[in-house]
């Protein structure tokens, strides 16, 4: 397991912010008459590993002392390898998917209210499309500099 990320700016105005991460997933196992794949009893599941990734541009317009906007424009990209169940491939599971990212971030002392798009470029679980895009909404309290 590991997450890198890296967030900087240019002349305080242009940025970048990145991230690369790597999770891996051990064998569970799964007791009593929980009933998956129309198997009863003892099972042994485990998660396909995951790489992910993000790259983000940003502007920052100072309107007022206390007030931001920060559009933002990137990428996002997801692999992740099927799930098994006993040993044998999930039907459904694994995913590749890279996002074109556009959002904006409404930064007012130390809240952050984003809202920010996502379209896929490709998105597929087993070779079929699985996004038309994603609406995201946050607000975000930062505790410290």
């Amino acid at each position: 397991l590991f997450l890198v990320n890296y967030n900087g700016t240019f002349q305080k105005r242009f940025g970048l912010s990145s991230m690369i991460g790597y999770s891996t997933s051990t064998r569970r196992r799964i007791e009593g008459e929980l009933k998956i794949n129309g198997n009863l009893g003892d099972e042994e599941y485990r998660f396909g590993n995951r790489i992910q990734s993000q790259a983000d541009f940003f502007y920052i317009i100072g309107l007022y002392n206390n007030f931001r906007i920060i559009p933002i424009l990137g990428t996002s990209l997801e692999y992740s390898q099927v799930d098994e169940q006993n040993g044998d491939a999930v039907e459904g599971t694994g995913r590749t998917f890279l996002y074109l990212d556009a959002g904006v971030d409404f930064v007012y002392q130390d809240f952050i209210f984003r809202t920010s798009f996502q379209k896929p470029l490709i998105d597929k679980v087993n070779n079929q499309l699985y996004s038309t895009g994603n609406i995201n909404l946050a607000l975000i309290y930062n505790f410290g500099e």
